[in-house]
């Protein structure tokens, strides 16, 4: 490339613009030694630039500027590099790969002159006219193409050296207090500083999906059909009982083709595209609510706040918001009542499918856009009805001049209580003691569960869980391709450092580092054998030493496979951690710094008399800026955060006084009885 040319060129336009920005009617001279002058509008001020002075602003304000002196340097540390006594096999290597591409093109050249019966060097021209356009046209020879095929060869070579060299997923493999082991924290593409589990974040999730007829915008009044109400039924029976594994149950239940792999979806990090409430729901989850794990708590501070949470600002409307609980028995109801469309043979409210008792239903416990969990209580759809009648009769309802039918003084979630509290009067459901519920676990939360207005050790639910004990989240979302619930389970949040994992034998426990566990390793070898350099335990109780007892729970063996299936998820998550940061030849640029010594090398650009520039600082400023510009690119923006903030609060001001009690359900279920009764009247839409 001609670096110079390209200077000039844009140097001769920007006098261009100066001189069509002269709004004076003094014509523009030159003087000895300037390039140009003009007058400004004032008429009287003259401006003079000489060619130094030009360069010079070019060098100091355009970007172009220092994205050409980035690649004339980068270009010099490559030939440096190769140069070197060291590397002479490497670079006979490139160099024949180099003649191979050229000897390529000259017979591309003389199959077109053969097949189109043209002259052979005139295709050779239009090649080398199309290869090395941003040269002159006299100097695109032969040996300038073969100068840019070894210059890109040499790219691609020391990019993959460098991926060779900070690959390593074992932090262990190196000693701490060395030079190599700075330069791996430095520069190791998975767990370095600048490393993807630093930068984005990987979480291993997976869910079930049931999809479900009601609309988009309907943020109270959904209406699910008998299918939707089973299927929701037949997805959480088994998980709470214990009686199949969460995978098992996606593959049987869930609607999405994630049923397939057990329901895996694979790695959500910071920069995959999913619904908010899924992705960013997780993120609410262990940034503010989870109190289970010490690695989690530690990683999610306001301080280090890696999901911009806090500095979004909006901490403290999901902190107000809090947690939806979803009692098991529901669950159970609107299956018992999922065909129900009418009261005792009557038809309800002319017909309207708002009252039936499986939207009701639904409504009130699965139509949240955030954050719920299922939990082992009753919800006293019996032996709470007379009390919920008399709150229903006393706080009656009304017809609003919209339409739509409004319940005094409810909050978001059909029931009445502390106004500043949506969820207070029902956070405390009685335990249901069916022994036979083996899918829940103790689940402490940093969040007010019991409602006594203290976070302390009291906080805890019994909540279900997968198999491994993870809590199951459960968000409606939805896009213009599908409306449904999700059931979630994070396999491995990536906040949690370090967890403990029961080994096969079901009694001994051994711990996996976050390196450890997104290894991009198959745990056997295409022998069958375990594989050494994959994460495993040894028979002394330590981490790949001595001899393998077994291979560690990680991404890639999460489900039981073979070792093609393992190698094919192996090879898509190397690519994944390779390919996530898209400045990823930048980071190469630094490490070749280093190795060539050009860090210590001052450059400097001086035009005559003019005051230098240091290329090396100007350089160096310019690659840390596109390293970290490119970083904030993938963080959770305060847009993001915003718009979900607002859909919510949508969501919250409409149940609040549009969603339909649940003891209309119960009352729908079970008759009305006498149309004169003050339940059937308060639950009967009044024309």
């Amino acid at each position: 490339m001609n670096k110079c040319k390209k200077a000039l060129t844009l140097l001769i336009g920007a006098s261009a613009v100066i001189s069509m920005s002269a709004c004076s009617n003094e014509p523009v001279v030159s003087k000895a030694n300037t390039l140009l002058s003009y007058i400004t509008s004032d008429g009287e001020t003259r401006v003079d630039f000489t060619t130094n002075e030009l360069l010079l602003n070019y060098f100091n304000n355009d970007t172009a500027s220092t994205q050409d002196l980035y690649d004339v340097v980068y270009e010099a540390m490559l030939k440096k590099y190769y140069n070197d006594p060291a590397h002479a096999t490497e670079l006979e290597e490139i160099e024949a790969q180099t003649r191979t591409k050229v000897e390529d093109k000259k017979e591309e050249a003389q199959d077109k002159a053969d097949t189109d019966q043209t002259d052979y060097d005139d295709e050779w021209k239009r090649i080398l006219d199309s290869e090395l356009s941003d040269l002159r046209e006299n100097k695109r020879t032969e040996e300038a193409l073969y100068d840019k095929y070894l210059v890109e060869n040499m790219q691609e070579d020391i990019g993959n050296r460098f991926y060779d060299n900070f690959q390593n997923w074992n932090e262990a493999n190196f000693e701490e207090g060395t030079e190599e082991y700075k330069d791996q924290q430095t520069y190791n593409i998975f767990w370095g500083e600048n490393g993807y589990l630093e930068k984005r974040i990987p979480y291993h999730v997976s869910h079930i999906l049931v999809k479900v007829d009601a609309a988009s915008n309907t943020l109270y009044n959904a209406e699910i059909s008998e299918d939707d109400a089973n299927q929701i039924y037949n997805v959480l029976e088994p998980l709470a009982h214990g009686d199949f594994s969460f995978g098992t149950v996606a593959e049987l239940h869930s609607d999405d083709t994630s049923s397939n792999s057990f329901g895996n979806l694979g790695i959500m990090d910071t920069a995959t595209s999913f619904v908010n409430e899924f992705k960013l729901g997780i993120y609410i989850y262990d940034t503010l609510f989870n109190d289970n794990d010490p690695d989690i708590e530690a990683n999610a501070t306001e301080e280090k706040d890696p999901f911009n949470l806090y500095g979004s600002n909006n901490d403290e409307f999901f902190n107000n918001l809090g947690i939806n609980f979803i009692p098991y028995e529901v669950v159970t109801k609107i299956n018992q009542y999922a065909g129900t469309t009418d009261s005792s043979g009557h038809q309800v409210n002319e017909g309207n499918a708002a009252y039936y008792p499986r939207n009701i239903i639904f409504n009130t416990y699965f139509n949240n856009h955030n954050i719920s969990f299922i939990t082992k209580e009753h919800r006293g759809l019996t032996d709470d009805a007379n009390a919920e009648a008399t709150k229903l009769i006393n706080n009656g309802s009304h017809v609003g001049n919209d339409g739509n039918v409004y319940y005094s003084d409810l909050v978001s979630n059909g029931t009445w209580g502390d106004e500043n509290n949506y969820n207070y009067t029902w956070k405390n459901g009685e335990a249901l003691t069916d022994e036979t519920l083996k899918g829940f676990q103790t689940i402490h939360f940093n969040y007010d569960v019991n409602g006594d207005h203290v976070i302390d050790d009291d906080d805890t639910k019994e909540v279900l869980c997968d198999e491994n004990g993870n809590p199951i989240i459960v968000v409606r979302a939805g896009t213009s391709d599908y409306q449904g619930v999700h059931f979630i389970v994070v396999e491995r949040s990536g906040l949690d450092a370090t967890r403990t994992y029961t080994a096969p034998n079901g009694e001994d426990t051994y711990t996996s580092t976050l390196n450890e566990y997104f290894a991009a390793e198959s745990p056997i070898d295409n022998d069958g054998r375990i594989n050494r350099n994959a994460p495993y335990v040894s028979t002394t109780g330590e981490s790949n030493t001595g001899e393998v007892a077994y291979s560690k729970r990680t991404y890639i063996n999460n489900v039981v496979s073979d070792y093609s299936n393992y190698s094919s998820r192996a090879t898509t998550l190397e690519n994944t951690i390779r390919n996530y940061d898209t400045v990823y030849d930048y980071r190469v640029f630094q490490w070749l710094q280093s190795e060539t010594q050009f860090e210590h090398v001052t450059m400097r650009i001086t035009f005559g008399d003019q005051e230098s520039i240091d290329i090396t600082q100007r350089i160096a400023s310019y690659v840390a800026n596109q390293i970290e510009s490119n970083a904030d690119a993938n963080m959770i923006d305060d847009d993001t955060w915003d718009d979900y903030v607002e859909y919510l609060k949508n969501q919250q001001d409409q149940r609040k006084s549009k969603l339909i009690p649940l003891t209309c359900a119960i009352g729908f279920s079970g008759g009305y009885g006498d149309e004169n009764s003050d339940l059937y009247k308060v639950c009967h839409y009044q024309d």
